[in-house]
């Protein structure tokens, strides 16, 4: 029985792999659609009586496509000779950060720290 699940598996992780190796974009849908049907799945095939090395090799397909994907933009932008996006005044983790400073300030995090371990030592107190 091993040798149809992973034969099946064989054929769907090529059928995916050649979506996402021709519109890398595809592994972005596969991922949220393949993840909310991960878990149900992985408990059916074990329930099935897949075990060990097998249900670890099918639980790779996420790493598998991630690795098409990446491998068909690298290719893409090695041959181009540029990177398919371009880095912009306060992209990156500037942006978040600036952004989590202006919402809340230093001082409103140390009293709401203060704040709660000063009511969680009143709590034990008796």
């Amino acid at each position: 029985m091993t040798v149809v699940e992973l034969g099946l598996y064989a054929l769907l992780l090529a059928a995916a792999a050649t979506a996402v190796w021709r519109r890398p974009l595809v592994a972005l849908y596969l991922f949220v659609v393949g993840l909310a049907l991960h878990n149900a799945v992985m408990a059916a095939l074990y329930a099935a009586g897949v075990r060990g090395s097998t249900l670890t090799a099918i639980t790779a397909w996420k790493e598998i496509l991630l690795a098409v994907a990446l491998a068909h933009v690298g290719i893409e932008a090695w041959r181009a000779r540029r990177l398919p996006f371009r880095f912009a005044r306060g992209s990156g983790l500037r942006s978040p950060v600036n952004t989590f400073r202006t919402r809340c300030s230093w001082t409103d995090w140390t009293s709401a720290v203060s704040r709660t371990s000063r009511d969680s030592s009143m709590a034990f107190t008796g």
